[in-house]
């Protein structure tokens, strides 16, 4: 009988040496002004489109995913959210089969919960 082999994926919950749950980004993110009238065109219009909005916590976050073929809008789209983020880049996702297997096959951010996004 084989073990079979099981590969976490390390989890970063911790940025500028505190969990992103600790009481310090929790006050940090209430200090936060609301969203601009223009990020909060974006997210609407995004979330009509592409990205999804879901909740977690109390408050809801905004998930963003483009094809590698968007990544230049991807990122322009997180230098514009970054306020509203704990990633200090966005993530990638790897194909895993076919022609593109192991290229990349879609770029990703998610904000952190926010009131912000409650009316949305």
């Amino acid at each position: 009988m084989k073990k079979s082999l099981i590969l976490f994926k390390e989890i970063k919950n911790y940025r500028d040496g505190y969990h992103l749950n600790s009481k310090y980004w929790q006050e940090w993110k209430t200090k936060l002004p609301a969203l601009s009238l223009d990020l909060r065109e974006i997210a609407i219009g995004m979330l009509l489109s592409d990205a999804c909005m879901y909740k977690i916590s109390k408050h809801p976050l905004i998930k963003f995913e483009q094809g590698y073929l968007q990544e230049e809008f991807l990122f322009h789209l997180f230098f514009i959210f970054k306020s509203y983020c704990f990633m200090l880049e966005p993530g990638k996702r790897n194909t895993l089969d076919g022609i593109r297997k192991g290229l990349t096959k879609s770029f990703w951010f998610k904000t952190f919960s926010h009131s912000s996004f409650d009316d949305i």
